[in-house]
């Protein structure tokens, strides 16, 4: 996965519906453009999707939808698209970050806001949900969050004060996004 810096998106590798163009599994596909995909900003990925943060501050996600990552309410093992597909409820994100082993999402909002989706087994979505599945992006319940990153299974952020917030894997939950650490 890859970004010209004209705002195209490149993808390349073994054939899967999260490389944006039609491919038989396992074919090999030489780096393309995924069509009808321009104005890209940032891309991410998880194990099964790919996703893009467009200038507008929408975000666009394509693949396999087995861990909720279209974030289209639903979650299906059988769902996939080689389309990109807006992701509702996004609007003026700014920063666009994956965890593909955590197999979620995280936008952060001009406002300072956050949104998450997809899985949740370890409760990475920050949303008070864990042992499941995020099938809309939610807001976790901080806010004046100026950057976000994710690894595995766990989600960061850091807030205007500097303050470093971590939640997920190995942290007792409900309570991981009211542990500053910093």
């Amino acid at each position: 996965l890859g970004l010209t810096a004209d705002g195209h998106v490149v993808t390349w590798g073994s054939g899967h519906p999260r490389l944006g163009r039609a491919a038989e599994q396992g074919e090999w596909i030489d780096p393309g453009e995924v069509p009808g995909l321009t104005d890209v900003v940032s891309v991410a990925a998880t194990g099964s999707t790919a996703a893009a943060l467009k200038k507008d501050g929408s975000v666009w996600v394509w693949g396999n939808n087995g861990q909720a990552e279209f974030g289209n309410g639903k979650r299906s093992e059988n769902e996939a698209s080689i389309t990109p597909l807006r992701v509702a409820g996004i609007a003026n994100a700014t920063v666009l970050v994956a965890a593909p082993l955590g197999r979620h999402y995280i936008a952060l909002l001009k406002d300072g806001t956050l949104r998450t989706w997809g899985n949740t087994d370890w409760g990475q979505g920050g949303a008070g949900i864990a042992g499941t599945f995020q099938a809309t992006p939610v807001a976790p319940k901080f806010t004046g969050v100026k950057t976000v990153f994710a690894a595995g299974n766990n989600s960061f952020a850091v807030r205007q004060d500097n303050s470093v917030w971590i939640w997920g894997a190995g942290y007792k939950w409900p309570e991981g996004p009211e542990w500053p650490l910093g």
